[in-house]
């Protein structure tokens, strides 16, 4: 980035732009010789008083015009840099707040996921809580007799199996709950930790978009 100097009048002026200086731009350095314009101007007044050859005040007004030329063009290229410099700033920052945005949609879409998936969670815990209870009382052997025929063992067999598979179905739908549910707040987790980053990476481009509109 290039500094802007904030540069003192010097006594001859192209077009309102100033000559730096050396102790502008060091300032604990020691004191620097007049810029290059106001030595020419100088150095130009001399020779007229001294009554110099007509060539030679040729040479400085053309090494003036030259120099005000440069001049020119540096302000210019500094100007365009800098505006370069700030249209991709710009850039940058639309597709970060456009990033935010949908890292923001993400933990909210997750928040919502969480709770539906809370009260879906406590609903499929009382399902496998009952057919566990179920599957217990199915699997003791309710007989009346120590010698059980076939038919009643056939029965038994036929309870315990349909109680199993209840609960079955219900220990694997609530394996399918809990595991939507951490990722849902994995989810959460990630896109807030995304905002986070994206958010301090906008401030900083604000900040930069700052001080170069600020030089302008």
């Amino acid at each position: 980035m290039i500094p802007q100097l904030d540069i003192p009048a010097s006594r001859w002026e192209f077009s309102q732009t100033h000559v730096a200086h050396a102790s502008d731009l060091f300032p604990q350095s020691k004191p620097a010789r007049p810029a290059l314009a106001e030595r020419l101007l100088d150095i130009r007044v001399s020779m007229r008083q001294s009554s110099a050859l007509p060539e030679r005040l040729v040479a400085c007004d053309q090494l003036l015009a030259e120099y005000h030329s440069i001049t020119q063009q540096v302000e210019a290229f500094i100007v365009d840099a800098r505006q370069e410099m700030i249209d991709k700033l710009r850039e940058q920052r639309v597709s970060l707040w456009n990033q935010c945005r949908s890292a923001e949609d993400r933990s909210k879409a997750a928040t919502l996921e969480i709770g539906r998936l809370n009260g879906l969670l406590n609903h499929v815990v009382q399902a496998l809580s009952t057919a566990r209870a179920k599957l217990q009382d199915a699997s003791a052997k309710n007989f009346d007799t120590r010698f059980p025929n076939a038919r009643e063992l056939e029965d038994w067999g036929a309870r315990r199996g349909a109680a199993q598979n209840e609960f079955d179905i219900a220990e694997m739908r609530h394996r399918d709950v809990v595991r939507e549910f951490s990722f849902a707040e994995v989810s959460k987790h990630d896109s807030e930790i995304e905002l986070r980053g994206l958010v301090e990476q906008m401030s900083a481009v604000d900040n930069e978009l700052a001080a170069l509109q600020k030089e302008i």
